[in-house]
């Protein structure tokens, strides 16, 4: 906990620097960590994959109902976020084909500097599999 180390450095109880630090914490744009936030950029790279797949028109029935479903159920915070992925960080928008949306390399080196986890697989729609629910 960075309070446990503050409190040691200026040699004071932990409760008393976690106040002060919560305290100031808007002055640093520090805030409480999302706790759904790994799930709302996922979505949003993803409907951003979508959206530029829609922009070049490619003719594909099986495609063009995913993509609609995808664009459909997207929240509008989801449609924001996917929209300025596109505008800012083309290079970081998911490819789509036939059989499975695949982010590129660069947001998946993105991801594991933002969580520090690995980054969502690739999407399968392809023969025999299944998209999960919510991941379309």
């Amino acid at each position: 906990m960075f309070s446990k180390e503050v409190a040691c450095e200026v040699g004071k109880h932990p409760r008393l620097v976690e106040g002060a630090l919560y305290a100031l914490a808007p002055q640093t744009g520090w805030r409480e960590p999302n706790e759904h936030a790994e799930r709302e950029v996922e979505d949003a790279v993803n409907l951003a994959g979508w959206l530029l797949w829609k922009q070049k028109g490619v003719q594909d029935a099986r495609l063009e109902a995913l993509s609609a479903d995808a664009i459909a159920t997207a929240s509008p915070d989801t449609e924001k976020r996917a929209q300025a992925i596109l505008r800012n960080y083309p290079e970081l928008v998911p490819r789509i084909n036939r059989a499975e949306l695949e982010w590129p390399e660069q947001a998946k080196v993105k991801w594991r500097q933002i969580f520090g986890t690995e980054p969502p697989a690739p999407v399968y729609w392809g023969a025999g599999a299944f998209i999960p629910s919510g991941q379309a």
